[in-house]
């Protein structure tokens, strides 16, 4: 955003009309790709979570940084 913006100051809208389409195409890219691994991680989380076993998280490699507190989910809970 913030080189998109100094070249939108230095040059102008007119210039910038005609790579405004790739910048929107890269930035949905990007997006995507963050949800993506976020995805991951949620679910990966999720799934030790429901066995039952915080130790069972040190198989997974992207999530060794997170500590896995084992609780119950709202769903288990039930809404109050």
């Amino acid at each position: 955003m913030v080189i998109i913006n100094a070249l939108l100051i230095r040059y102008g809208t007119r210039h910038m009309i005609g790579g405004l389409k790739y910048v929107n195409a890269g930035a949905a890219v990007g997006l995507a790709a963050i949800i993506y691994t976020n995805h991951r991680k949620i679910w990966q989380i999720d799934m030790v979570r429901k066995d039952g076993d915080p130790q069972s998280a040190q198989s997974h490699d992207s999530i060794k940084d997170i500590t896995i507190h084992p609780r119950r989910t709202m769903y288990e809970l039930g809404s109050r």
